[in-house]
């Protein structure tokens, strides 16, 4: 048996190669409509600093809180000097800092099981990567609750003075990911029940310095340019039942045949719950109390909302080391390793069979180009876009009206006005078009084939086509008609 030990941790390290190997495949091209008007906050900043009002749409006076400014400015300034490559090893770098993270985590919940540590971490870094390992801010926002949960997990295990790094990871994720600062008192409430647990059996006191260090934590959060608005950002922009409805990564669970998204993606959330449900049983006496908490609470907000997924896999799945102790584990795991191999190399041959994998946009940059080409004032077009095109026209320097930053259209947010129902009646088609249009005085307007607002336009006379690309088709107001 140490033999084997000592063969398989030789080679353990190896287990790194496949998600790093896959990463260099992913594809970015249909999955970064955030990246532009990231582009676009960090462009800002770097050039004005930071912003109090909603500047890239055609509204004005919009009360703004620019939740991520600190990754924008970061992205903008990477992309600025080294481009799409700069952009794939900036996110290629955060993915490595991940991994290791995880793997030290694993190895402190393990008590230095190097092999199955390697292993476990390898797997929950390639499960990430498949809808959440993008230029977007929750690459760091993941990092930075991955060392939040081993920092407390060092804690439990051996009172680790780590935990003065808490209040540390608290003000940088609130300056570069507001919208999740909450999810880092997410994963202290477990360890709080936990020691008091310790404290009611133990009059073990280690409770009240981590209820110390969390009331650092939130102190000291408040250094940021927003103050308390950006510390209650999330209440304000989530649980919405428009964005439920139209934004997918905000879905609950539901097994629906009819939407592929959505099936596999609430498919992968009950593959994960299994996995633990599999591990608790068969290992219910080692798991700490603080597992249960995370395993049931996590689980419940990935069923809630699918974009939570990406906590239940890194703040459950780390615990799965506790059951690999026995000669029989090796064998087990890797026949696992090997079917999760194969799998990948088919799903990652399939995408990147989809085309290439530097930054771009391809749905609407032909019509961005006509108008680079055709007008010489930027500043005087007002154009309609949809939500998921909005961002790359403002990159391109061009005012909209919507973008997928849902949250900044709404009332409780922008105080002046709920522009995203408005948005929803226009898809669906309850709206006066004519008053629309008046209201806005659009001079392009850019909608899809068989949209409601296209057949709309089609019997208008003061709008005419002047680009199309694929199914999108670019409206020009013609005003030798007035």
């Amino acid at each position: 048996m140490s033999k084997l030990f000592y063969k398989k941790n030789s080679i353990s390290y190896l287990f790194f190669f496949l998600p790093l190997f896959f990463f260099l495949f992913i594809h970015y091209t249909n999955q970064v409509e955030d990246i532009w008007f990231l582009l676009s906050h960090g462009q800002y900043v770097v050039h004005h600093g930071i912003p109090h009002t909603e500047f890239l749409t055609i509204h004005h006076d919009l009360c703004f809180v620019m939740q991520q400014w600190g990754f924008s400015v970061i992205l903008y300034l990477i992309y600025h000097f080294f481009g799409s490559i700069g952009i794939n090893l900036f996110v290629g770098f955060i993915n490595v800092l991940i991994l290791f993270s995880l793997y030290k985590l694993c190895m402190l919940i393990s008590k230095n099981n190097k092999y199955f540590s390697c292993i476990v971490a390898s797997v929950i870094d390639l499960l990430l990567q498949f809808n959440f390992i993008l230029p977007r801010p929750q690459i760091i926002s993941l990092l930075l609750l991955i060392l939040t949960l081993y920092i407390l997990e060092d804690y439990y295990v051996n009172s680790s003075k780590k935990l003065y790094f808490l209040p540390v990871l608290s003000i940088l994720l609130v300056n570069f990911h507001a919208s999740i600062w909450p999810m880092l008192f997410v994963f202290c409430m477990p360890f709080v029940i936990e020691f008091l647990n310790f404290y009611l059996k133990k009059k073990d006191k280690r409770l009240f310095l981590l209820l110390f260090v969390i009331f650092l934590s939130v102190l000291i959060s408040f250094i940021n340019p927003y103050g308390i608005e950006a510390l209650v950002y999330t209440f304000h922009s989530y649980g919405i039942s428009l964005f439920n409805q139209l934004i997918v990564e905000m879905h609950s669970f539901s097994l629906d045949i009819h939407n592929y998204t959505l099936l596999c993606n609430s498919s992968f959330v009950l593959f994960v719950i299994i996995i633990n449900l599999f591990f608790i049983i068969k290992n219910s006496k080692k798991c700490p109390i603080h597992y249960y908490f995370f395993f049931f609470g996590l689980s419940f907000m990935a069923v809630m909302n699918l974009r939570n997924l990406s906590f239940l896999l890194i703040g459950t799945l780390p615990f799965v080391v506790l059951n690999f102790h026995k000669k029989e584990d090796y064998k087990i795991a890797n026949k696992v390793y090997f079917i999760g191999f194969i799998f990948l190399i088919f799903i990652y041959g399939i995408n990147c069979c989809r085309g290439g994998y530097t930054i771009k946009n391809t749905t609407v940059n032909e019509l961005v180009h006509y108008l680079d080409e055709n007008k010489n004032n930027k500043d005087n077009l007002r154009i309609f876009t949809y939500f998921d095109d909005g961002p790359y026209f403002e990159y391109s320097g061009y005012k909209v009206y919507m973008d997928t930053r849902a949250e900044v259209f709404l009332k409780k947010n922008n105080k002046k006005e709920d522009i995203f129902d408005e948005y929803y009646r226009v898809l669906i088609g309850d709206i006066d078009y004519d008053q629309f249009i008046d209201k806005y005085q659009f001079t392009h307007l850019v909608v899809p084939k068989d949209s409601f607002i296209y057949y709309y336009l089609q019997s208008n006379d003061y709008y005419k086509i002047v680009c199309r690309q694929g199914d999108n088709y670019l409206y020009e107001k013609d005003y030798s008609i007035e």
